[in-house]
């Protein structure tokens, strides 16, 4: 885990603004801090200031600035293939290798990388700020154009240091932030941020910027026959686990594919002569109500924007004392089998009918959901002679799904309670089936072959399940919380009530959400579980408003 933010300046009058330069950028690079382990670097030179939260995360010499947030898990590979075509490396450290990258394959540098990162150069003989971000969008890049300064951070909140760069927020991130459609590839929520695209890099010259795809999914044929299709999604999975396996890690044990996912790393770890500690969710995470609002509070702060996310963030902050990462079986779904659930949340409808009939004739939720939705069709790769229907349904999967997940475990992780561990280390989330090459093998996988997650059940078969055999309770839905939700609603009706202000209420249709959470029986059931639902994303989106100060622009 670290952090990276700074900024380009196109002002020909820089070099007089230099000390208020380094004052912004030490600014911003408080708000990132938490991302690295305690020894930060930052400098301020020629047209840029750059800060990175983990000091080895930068690389200087004569004509190139380089920093990176992220990790690599081919560096052994890359190392010998630049040391090949002559670079001569000093540190190895992740900016210095993407620099001998960006030297020998230019703006294509990133296809060489297997890893998760975001990247900055600054390229002072040509004058080009490249920035770029990893295939599947596993780090975060955010960016702003203002006054001919193009600004940059590992988080959003970095952004808002820089003076002049607004808090107004539009349709797209409204619907963003209440729950009614996902955060589209590419937008930061607020207006005047935004994102580089996972899988894409951007050019910064002369006050232009281009950003460019150097990667996406290709849909090819197929020639596996089944049983070659078990062995190599053997071989790559295990792979990943192994080169994602740090020393005294942990695993969070939930569903089929976090129990897959355990089991390599216990064996890995096994033959390393480790052992794997595995927590579960009915046996180990027992939270009271405050706790549980606590977090729902703290991690709007840690996404910049209304995400859910409570109940993960406070696994994470029990097991990080004690372990460096986690295991888990993130993305699985998305990545390893055809899923016909609908792409957006099951209660969209439940919880727009809980909105202002203001508010939903301006923000226009339906068209926001379907533009996006049509877009992510539209840019589907397809293979000429199959069901159309097929590829769709998986392309959904990877960018409206998985992107959310990912990015709750970067800004989670980086917001994990550091007590007890004090500066030592940061804390990682990390899952095999994030591999890119996990990811494009199983994008190409016949749906009959991999219906149900069956390819990665075969072909880990022979592995002992670390939990008893049968089919786990999805998320959410575990003995402890069905048994917590009551007592866990109450208190939410309490918080609700308590910050139900001017700053929402033109959101919401008030008469009905308080008749409704009202009426929520107080036993565990259907109700009662979307009435929770309701109420946490309705208190999110108040302390947002309230806590970044959010001026909406319908």
């Amino acid at each position: 885990m670290g952090g990276i933010a700074g900024f380009c300046s196109g002002v020909n009058e820089y070099s007089a603004q230099r000390a208020t330069y380094a004052y912004l950028l030490g600014k911003m690079s408080e708000k990132i801090s938490h991302r690295g382990d305690g020894a930060s670097e930052g400098f301020v030179d020629d047209f840029i200031g750059f800060f990175a939260a983990n000091a080895k995360d930068v690389f200087i010499n004569e004509n190139f600035r380089v920093i990176a947030d992220g990790e690599i898990y081919n560096r052994a590979e890359i190392v010998h293939l630049l040391e090949s075509k002559g670079f001569a490396f000093r540190t190895k450290n992740l900016p210095e290798i993407i620099l001998g990258g960006y030297l020998h394959y230019g703006a294509e540098c990133a296809s060489i990388l297997n890893g998760e990162f975001a990247f900055v150069i600054w390229d002072s003989k040509r004058k080009i700020f490249f920035m770029c971000r990893d295939r599947l969008g596993l780090k975060p890049l955010f960016y702003a154009i203002k006054n001919r300064n193009i600004v940059f951070g590992s988080e959003i909140k970095a952004l808002f240091e820089f003076p002049d760069i607004s808090r107004n927020v539009g349709q797209e991130g409204l619907c963003a932030a209440f729950g009614l459609s996902p955060r589209p590839d590419g937008c930061g929520v607020f207006d005047e941020i935004k994102e580089v695209k996972s899988g894409h890099y951007a050019v910064y010259k002369n006050s232009k910027l281009i950003h460019l795809p150097y990667w996406s999914f290709t849909s090819v044929k197929n020639d596996f026959t089944r049983e070659e299709a078990v062995e190599h999604a053997r071989f790559i999975i295990t792979d990943a686990m192994k080169r994602r396996l740090d020393k005294n890690a942990c695993a969070i044990v939930k569903d089929t594919w976090s129990r897959v996912a355990a089991s390599i790393a216990a064996r890995e770890l096994e033959e390393r002569g480790e052992k794997l500690t595995v927590f579960t969710i009915d046996e180990h995470f027992e939270f009271s109500a405050q706790e549980q609002i606590d977090a729902l509070l703290r991690a709007v702060i840690a996404c910049d924007y209304p995400c859910g996310g409570s109940e993960r963030s406070l696994s994470y902050d029990k097991i990080a004392p004690a372990h460096p990462s986690v295991i888990t079986g993130d993305c699985a779904a998305e990545f390893g089998f055809w899923t016909k659930r609908s792409p957006f949340a099951i209660d969209y409808n439940f919880k727009k009918s809980f909105l202002s009939r203001d508010f939903i004739q301006h923000a226009k939720p339906d068209e926001c959901a379907k533009r996006y939705l049509q877009e992510t069709l539209r840019l589907t790769p397809r293979l000429p002679g199959e069901n159309p229907k097929a590829r769709e349904a998986s392309y959904i999967g990877v960018k409206l799904k998985a992107a959310r997940a990912l990015e709750l475990n970067d800004r989670l992780c980086a917001a994990v309670k550091k007590q007890n561990r004090g500066q030592r280390e940061t804390f990682a989330a990390r899952s095999p089936y994030t591999d890119c090459r996990v990811a494009e093998f199983f994008w190409n996988i016949p749906i009959e072959m991999k219906a149900n997650g069956s390819l990665i059940k075969d072909a880990f078969k022979d592995y002992p399940p670390l939990l008893a055999p049968g089919s786990p309770a999805p998320e959410g839905a575990s003995d402890f919380h069905k048994k917590a939700i009551p007592d866990y609603a109450k208190a939410l009706r309490s918080a609700f009530l308590d910050i139900l202000s001017p700053r929402l209420t033109p959101f919401i249709n008030k008469e009905k959400l308080l008749s409704f959470i009202s009426d929520a029986p107080n036993e565990a059931s259907f109700e009662n579980i979307r009435a929770t639902r309701l109420m946490e994303t309705f208190i999110q989106v108040e302390n947002w408003l309230d806590k970044y100060n959010v001026r909406v622009t319908l």
